[in-house]
């Protein structure tokens, strides 16, 4: 691989796991928000169920999409971390040895 397209997989890599981090800081703020309501409805008798349940289902797309993208990148980077057979097979005799 060439410096530039390591560059560009590394950036790619980076964007991907920055949005992955966000969505799941975003689910864990909408989850925050649904315990905060589900206190307040219990404590003031408001029925406030359909705003829970919206929250509740963006939560759980944004964790889910943003497992999706670490994913992604898991298998970004996999592909792009090869070892080499001759590295290998080094490493394998010096054991033996």
């Amino acid at each position: 691989m060439t410096g530039w397209s390591e560059m560009r997989l590394l950036d790619r890599r980076m964007a991907l796991v920055s949005r992955a981090i966000s969505l799941s800081v975003f689910s864990a703020v909408l989850i925050s928000a649904v315990v905060v309501l589900l206190f307040t409805a219990f404590l003031t008798g408001w029925k406030i169920g359909t705003a829970v349940a919206l929250l509740f289902i963006g939560a759980m797309v944004a964790i889910g999409v943003g497992f999706a993208i670490f994913l992604i990148e898991t298998r970004l980077g996999s592909r792009a971390v090869r070892v080499r057979a001759d590295v290998l097979m080094h490493e394998a005799e010096e054991a033996e040895g």
